[in-house]
């Protein structure tokens, strides 16, 4: 054993290590700090617009963003309960409904005879059985276009009652409605039914007459947030009950409907030259004067 110093210790040999007190941290965690306040900021935002927004203002939102509701059952992109995938549109074979002088490529074909109105309507009867609202629906093929009719069942109406609000599956039967009609160039007339029960307090606001439009305008407003072209509405009428589905029972479940008239192109232009100003000569009433358009039709005064 080596011996020590004078004071009987042995040697110590000490080593400093050094502190370095000025170390480089990482910027890691400011990235995922970021990641997690923009993914905050983003669902505060989902549910502010959720609480803030109406109904049909999400209905909206979800028609422009995908022209009709992703999943079928809901109301719009916020409010999906439904399972169900999208069945696509009716696609038209390439060529269909096409006479001379008639559209060109990219253009959509008409349904003008009665073997593509079946088409049509075997297409629309499809999406109605994937809402199981085979019962509320019925087609039928004309010489002037495809009749698809809407209409209460036993158990289920369309209407809340005495309103314009649409039941939610019968919201979204319309909505799946609306690419299908699209595909086709026919324009549409859209006809409001009631039965004929009468209000207990009838007024110029409460009557068949105002229900049955407000229930026509209510279906032309969902079809366009489903993605139909407005271009392609025709008409929207009122009937209120003047016209029952069946003579002998003018009060039961299929009298409150409305009915998709998708007119054949004959029909349409007859309908135009009916309601065409342009060429028609009106007889004055009790001797006034007779006014001339400018376009050379001539009114009374």
């Amino acid at each position: 054993m080596k011996k020590g110093d004078a004071h009987g210790h042995g040697s110590a040999i000490i080593k400093r290590r050094g502190r370095h007190h000025e170390e480089r941290h990482g910027g890691a965690w400011k990235v995922a700090f970021a990641d997690f306040t923009l993914a905050l900021m983003a669902l505060f935002m989902v549910l502010w617009v959720t609480t803030a927004s109406t109904r049909e203002e999400r209905m909206k939102i979800a028609a422009q963003v995908s022209g009709r509701p992703f999943l079928t059952g809901g109301v719009g992109i916020f409010e999906q309960n439904s399972k169900t995938p999208q069945i696509g549109p009716y696609v038209p074979d390439a060529g269909e409904g096409r006479s001379d002088g008639e559209m060109g490529d990219g253009e959509s074909a008409s349904a003008d005879s009665i073997g593509q109105q079946e088409k049509l309507a075997a297409a629309i009867m499809e999406q109605a059985k994937v809402l199981d609202l085979d019962a509320n629906i019925e087609t039928v093929t004309t010489q002037d276009g495809l009749r698809i009719i809407v209409h209460d069942s036993a158990d289920r109406g369309m209407f809340v009652r005495s309103s314009d609000r649409l039941q939610p599956q019968i919201d979204a039967l319309f909505r799946r409605l609306a690419p299908v009609l699209k595909a086709v160039s026919n324009k549409v007339v859209i006809a409001g039914h009631t039965d004929s029960a009468q209000y207990a307090d009838s007024s110029v606001f409460t009557n068949n007459w105002n229900l049955s439009s407000r229930r026509a305008l209510r279906v032309r407003r969902t079809l366009e947030e489903g993605g139909l072209d407005d271009q392609q509405v025709f008409q929207v009428v009122a009937l209120a009950d003047k016209v029952p589905a069946a003579a002998s029972d003018a009060t039961g479940s299929r009298d409150r409907r409305v009915e998709l008239m998708l007119l054949t192109t004959k029909a349409e232009q007859d309908w135009m030259r009916f309601f065409r100003m342009e060429g028609v000569k009106a007889t004055p009433v009790g001797g006034g004067p007779e006014v001339r358009l400018a376009s050379g039709a001539a009114v009374s005064n």
